[in-house]
């Protein structure tokens, strides 16, 4: 496995380059093969696992609790390996159901993260994540809050997810001017493939465009993606079965479809499969950044490893972009 550095309270930490998504764990992913997956990226010498406070949730059953943190808990407690493991929740996600209902309060993000703490079986996570921005709360009030969490130990390290660089930046400026703990880590949407909030129609969500990029070249804190293999729409177009994966067409643009055409080409180059180019796009980019990738298979977190062996050029990455060389 490779590794890069997130700063945190206590000096910088290690996370894996690519990160165990566990958005389905304890829901459609039932608990039994959730612990499959995890010793299987455990053993493949992967430490860091992604999961939040909605994850695991049936989507047809709100009532109900999300599950995939409590997986996880139960599964580092019979491995023993809580130390071992650089562990990622997020939380102030907006109201199931309901994404015009923000949480991004005192009380909403206390209450996510003590029954995040409760339900993960440990009295610390290393990275904390608000899961979405409210930009009609002031950055100051949000630093306020986030920081005495940081002094107690609960969080060692504070991250992002889904915030603009602009708004990462704002937060950060204050954190610096007040004594308080800045943000050193994000996560948005970033793959291979192009894609907007309209497209997934989510207006919440931040994707990775040309400001985005050029804000994190000069800001230099590390991205962890989401959805970084694009819902397998480059697996599903190098096998041509693309119209039987609807999640992956999402994705489906005439841009996107070059892309894919490039990167067929960079397959046969380097005899590798789609997944390998897609992760190694990302983490042989310019900025600091780890895949976070959601397999359901053990064969699929396998093929992900392999990844590691690729380290596409500058050349490469301008190629499969742009179609230069």
């Amino acid at each position: 496995m490779k590794f890069l550095d997130v700063m945190g309270s206590n000096g910088p930490m290690k996370a894996s380059v690519l990160i165990l998504g566990t958005d389905y764990f304890g829901a459609s992913i039932p608990e039994k093969h959730a612990n499959v997956l995890l010793n299987q990226y455990w053993e493949c010498g992967g430490t860091t696992i992604d999961t939040a406070r909605i994850y695991g949730h049936w989507k047809d059953r709100l009532d109900l609790a999300p599950r995939s943190e409590a997986v996880i808990g139960r599964w580092m407690q019979l491995q023993n390996n809580r130390n071992e493991i650089t562990l990622i929740t997020k939380g102030g996600h907006p109201q199931l159901g309901d994404m015009s209902k923000r949480r991004i309060s005192k009380t909403c993000i206390d209450q996510d993260l003590y029954t995040s703490l409760d339900n993960l079986r440990t009295d610390y996570v290393d990275i904390f994540f608000l899961h979405r921005d409210d930009p009609f709360v002031p950055v100051a009030e949000i630093m306020d809050i986030l920081d005495p969490h940081i002094q107690s130990g609960r969080i060692r390290a504070l991250g992002a997810s889904n915030w603009s660089i602009s708004r990462i930046q704002e937060a950060n400026q204050y954190a610096i001017n007040n004594n308080r703990t800045p943000f050193t880590v994000s996560e948005i949407n970033w793959s291979l493939a192009q894609t907007t909030p309209e497209m997934w129609g989510d207006p919440t969500l931040i994707t990775m465009n040309e400001t985005e990029y050029q804000g994190y070249l000069d800001v230099k804190i590390p991205v962890f993606s989401f959805s970084s293999q694009a819902r397998g729409y480059f697996s599903k177009g190098f096998s041509n079965t693309l119209d039987s994966a609807p999640r992956a067409l999402r994705f489906d643009s005439t841009e996107n479809r070059q892309r894919l055409n490039r990167l067929i080409q960079l397959c046969n180059r380097y005899h590798c499969s789609p997944s390998s180019i897609a992760l190694s796009y990302l983490t042989s980019a310019p900025i600091p950044t780890a895949a976070v990738i959601g397999c359901s298979t053990v064969t699929q977190i396998t093929d992900c490893m392999e990844s590691l062996n690729v380290q596409l050029s500058p050349a490469d990455r301008l190629y499969l972009e742009h179609g230069a060389i």
